[in-house]
């Protein structure tokens, strides 16, 4: 609870932007989180596909995507619930839809015999979120816009 105190404290010199970013995301990463607590993924999937549908292609710049991170990130460490990699994940896919370079992955690892899942973001190969330094988790399932790939 103090860390979380912290953090407020911290965030309340923001400037009024960075507010707007931060209550965008910590809207979503709840909104997710319920979504998933009350459908099962395979009942989320199309879900969350219907709102991720634009009427036009749309291209951020990479300004545009580390602020969105910075939010996710963020409201994940303030929020008083924990936010795992999947709901970080897509929270910062819902929040770059229409930009179909960013690939929401979901991974496995059986590193030292133990079974573990993991969810990132990248675009052109390169992480833009969900970090995992000392493993390394195979792809089993991709998710763009345009399709959703076992």
């Amino acid at each position: 609870m103090k860390k979380n105190l912290k953090w407020w404290g911290k965030l309340r010199q923001l400037p009024t932007n960075d507010w707007q970013f931060l209550a965008r995301a910590g809207v979503y990463i709840i909104l997710i989180k319920i979504g998933l607590k009350v459908l099962t993924f395979n009942k989320f999937k199309p879900f969350f596909n219907f709102f991720l549908k634009t009427k036009t292609a749309k291209s951020y710049s990479a300004e545009w995507a580390k602020k969105v991170v910075w939010s996710v990130q963020t409201m994940a460490h303030v929020l008083p619930f924990g936010v795992v990699c999947l709901p970080q994940a897509l929270a910062v896919k819902y929040l770059l839809r229409g930009d179909h370079c960013y690939l929401l992955k979901i991974g496995v690892s059986t590193q030292n015999q133990l079974f573990s899942a993991h969810a990132w973001v990248e675009k052109d190969g390169i992480l833009i979120i969900g970090d995992t330094p000392q493993t390394q988790y195979v792809p089993i399932w991709t998710w763009s816009e345009t399709t959703t790939q076992p």
